[in-house]
């Protein structure tokens, strides 16, 4: 199984999902949130993408922090992509060592 090979495996999943994890199955991924800096930063990440999808990306990125950022365990930004594949593997490597702290409806004595 996964859990037991010392692997993760890395999903692109919505807000809404990782509240349904979280409320229905109780689950609590690790939710790494990565943040473009500007829009700019999106048009060079996607030579395709035009100054004004650039725009409209950044900003529904905006939105989807602010609604859903108390459900990420990490929001990060960097320069370059080895910048972030470095800062999301750090957040992984640390969420998976220490303990993690969840809801319970059991009662403690």
């Amino acid at each position: 199984m996964l859990e037991t090979s010392g692997r993760h495996c890395i999903l692109d999943v919505s807000g809404n999902a990782i509240r349904r994890l979280q409320s229905i199955a109780n689950i609590y991924p690790i939710a790494v949130f990565v943040k473009p800096q500007t829009p700019h930063q999106i048009m060079e990440w996607d030579h395709s993408i035009n100054e004004d999808d650039a725009h409209t990306i950044y900003q529904r990125c905006q939105r989807t922090e602010q609604n859903f950022g108390d459900l990420f365990t990490a929001v990060v930004s960097g320069q370059t992509f080895e910048d972030l594949f470095r800062l999301v593997l750090n957040v992984i490597a640390k969420q998976s060592r220490s303990h993690a702290w969840v809801p319970s409806r059991a009662q403690i004595f």
